[in-house]
């Protein structure tokens, strides 16, 4: 009984974990409809790094992006190096980065801090790649050093992949309306 009861929490745990959702299905001011994946909560040397996966869509051509955000500190000019399993090392600078405040506090004691938000733009190829070979290292600039990570396994790659394959489904099966049709 036990066993089953173990077998049955295991089961639960693993599909949580590998679970992503699409959490912003909408149309930007310029047209573009943007999907936005669940987001994957990563320590890098301490500090936590919250990993969004972002595509916009306008005319059959899908922009990909991963969105990374902190309350770590990251530059104007921040790098994300992933080293892939084959070794390869994808080198991205930051698109957009945006500092917004956030109040945070305990019991009645609140203080209001910085929280970095940064966009790194990723081609298909590199997409692919990251679905052929995985994830196994990653590494993200911070003022004159550094935060990373290493992985035994493909962890943050089969998120990727598993957030890109379900958005490329549902920029499939799902058409948005324009205003004119059907009025």
């Amino acid at each position: 009984m036990k066993r089953k009861i173990f077998l049955l929490l295991f089961c639960i745990s693993f599909l949580n974990s590998f679970s992503q959702r699409i959490v912003i299905d909408r149309i930007e001011d310029d047209g573009r409809r943007q999907l936005m994946s669940s987001g994957r909560n990563i320590k890098l040397d301490g500090a936590t790094y919250n990993f969004i996966v972002k595509a916009y869509e306008r005319f059959g051509y899908i922009d990909w992006c991963i969105l990374i955000s902190s309350f770590c500190y990251i530059p104007q000019n921040a790098t994300l190096l992933i080293k892939l399993g084959n070794n390869e090392v994808i080198s991205v600078v930051v698109n957009n980065l945006n500092v917004g405040k956030v109040t945070t506090g305990y019991g009645y004691i609140y203080s209001k801090v910085d929280y970095y938000s940064a966009i790194f733009d990723l081609s298909n190829e590199q997409f692919s790649k990251i679905e052929e070979n995985g994830i196994v290292k990653i590494r993200i600039s911070s003022r004159s050093s550094y935060k990373e990570k290493v992985w035994n396994k493909d962890k943050l790659g089969k998120y990727v992949a598993n957030c890109r394959r379900k958005m490329i489904e549902r920029f499939a099966t799902t058409k948005v309306k324009s205003i004119y049709e059907d009025f």
